[in-house]
C-alpha cells in the first residue's frame, strides 16, 4: 500500500515538472501583456496575449485582450475575428462590445457598427457612456435627429463625463420642441467653451424670434435660418422641410430648403426644390427662390450682393447677407422692438 503511495506522489511530481513550466511560461506572458498595454506597445501586447493564450487554454477571457490589442494597434479586421470569438462563448463586456462596433466603424461599415452598439446596449443597459455618444453619432448622420437627442439625454443623465460640445449639441436639436431647454443647455456650453459664444448668441436671437411666431411654417423658416448661420445645414434642412411641410404654399420655405440642399451638396433633387416652389401660388416674387434660380444657372455666384438688394432685399443666395446675420425674419416691426435684435438681424423679412 505505501509503495503505491509513493509512486502516486512520483506521478504528480513528474505532471507537475511538465506542466508547471508552461503554465508559469503563461502568466508570466500575461503580465507582460498587460503591461505592453499600460505602456501603450499594442503589436507586443497582441503577440504576448496569443502566446499566453497558448500556455492557458482555459483563460478564454484572453480572447477579448487579444482584440483590444488589435484594435489598438490598428488591425481592425484581426480584432473583429477575436471580438467575435468572445461574443460566441458570451464572454464578451460591454467595452467588447464598444470596440467590435469601432472597428467596423473604422473600416466603413457604419450599418454593423450602429448593430453591434444596439444589440452591446442592450446587453448591458447600464453602459450609457460606452453606447450612447456612439449610437448618437450614428444616427446623425443617418438624420434620425430624434434618435440622437435621445442617446444624448441619456448621456446627460448620467451626470458624467458630458462635454461642452453635447450641450450644444442638445440646444441645436431642442430648439423647436423644448426652446427653453435648449437656451440652458447653449448657455452652458458657452460658459464651458467662450468658442461657442458667437454661435450661442445667434441660436438665442433665434430662439426669440421664434417665440414670437404662432406659425408653424414661417416658425420653422427662422428657425432653419439661425441653424444656417450656424453652419448647421442638416438640422437647417430637417427645419425647412416640416416648413413645407406644414404650409405647402410657403415659397420661402421651398427657396430656403433649395438653400440648404445646395449647401449640403444636393443635385437634381435642389433642382426639383427650386421648381416646385416656383409653381406655388400667392407669392409668385419671392426674393430668397429668385436668387436660388440665378445661383442654378450660374449667375448669381459672383453677383453684386448690392446690385440685387435695391430690387428685392438680400437673399439666401448672396454670400454677405447669408454669413453677416441678414437671415431671421420676425413677424413685424413690433417683434423686432421686443425681441430687441439688431436690425442686420431681421433685415430680410418674407415677403417684402
Amino acid at each position: 500500500m505505501r509503495a503505491l503511495l509513493y509512486q502516486i506522489l512520483i506521478l504528480l511530481a513528474v505532471i507537475g515538472l511538465i506542466f508547471t513550466p508552461p503554465i508559469l511560461t503563461g502568466y508570466n506572458e500575461l503580465g507582460q501583456a498587460d503591461s505592453a498595454m499600460d505602456a501603450g506597445d499594442f503589436a507586443d501586447a497582441a503577440d504576448r496575449y496569443k502566446r499566453a493564450a497558448r500556455f492557458l487554454p482555459w483563460r478564454k477571457d484572453l480572447r477579448e485582450e487579444l482584440g483590444n490589442a488589435h484594435f489598438f494597434s490598428g488591425n481592425y479586421v484581426t480584432s473583429i475575428s477575436y471580438f467575435k470569438r468572445a461574443q460566441q462563448i458570451e464572454l464578451l463586456s460591454a467595452g467588447g462590445w464598444n470596440l467590435l462596433g469601432q472597428a467596423y466603424w473604422q473600416l466603413g461599415d457604419e450599418k454593423n457598427a450602429q448593430i453591434t452598439w444596439l444589440t452591446g446596449f442592450d446587453k448591458y443597459p447600464d453602459s450609457v457612456l460606452l453606447f450612447s455618444p456612439m449610437l448618437a453619432i450614428t444616427y446623425r448622420k443617418q438624420g434620425d435627429f430624434d434618435a440622437e437627442q435621445e442617446m444624448y439625454e441619456q448621456w446627460l443623465s448620467t451626470g458624467v463625463g458630458v462635454e461642452e460640445s453635447v450641450y450644444y449639441r442638445l440646444g441645436l436639436l431642442l430648439a423647436d420642441s423644448e426652446p427653453e431647454n435648449a437656451r440652458q443647455n447653449l448657455l452652458l456650453a458657452s460658459s464651458v467653451n467662450p468658442t461657442y459664444d458667437s454661435a450661442v448668441e445667434t441660436m438665442l436671437t433665434t430662439l426669440d424670434l421664434t417665440s414670437l411666431e404662432t406659425d408653424k411654417s414661417r416658425r420653422m423658416v427662422i428657425l432653419g435660418r439661425g441653424l444656417g448661420l450656424v453652419n448647421e445645414w442638416p438640422l437647417a434642412a430637417d427645419a425647412f422641410h416640416q416648413a413645407v411641410g406644414a404650409e405647402g404654399e410657403n415659397a420661402e420655405a421651398w427657396a430656403w430648403l433649395g438653400e440648404a440642399q445646395q449647401q449640403l451638396g444636393g443635385g437634381g433633387g435642389l433642382q426639383r426644390t427650386v421648381e416646385t416652389g416656383a409653381e406655388v401660388e400667392h407669392l409668385p416674387d419671392t426674393p430668397a427662390l429668385d436668387v436660388l434660380e440665378h445661383r442654378l444657372q450660374g449667375r448669381a455666384i459672383g453677383m453684386d450682393v448690392g446690385e440685387h438688394e435695391k430690387g428685392h432685399g438680400p437673399g439666401p443666395g448672396s454670400g454677405s447677407p447669408f454669413r453677416s446675420g441678414a437671415l431671421l425674419r420676425p413677424s413685424g416691426e413690433e417683434a423686432v422692438q421686443e425681441s430687441g435684435v439688431e436690425p442686420t438681424l431681421v433685415e430680410f423679412r418674407q415677403g417684402e
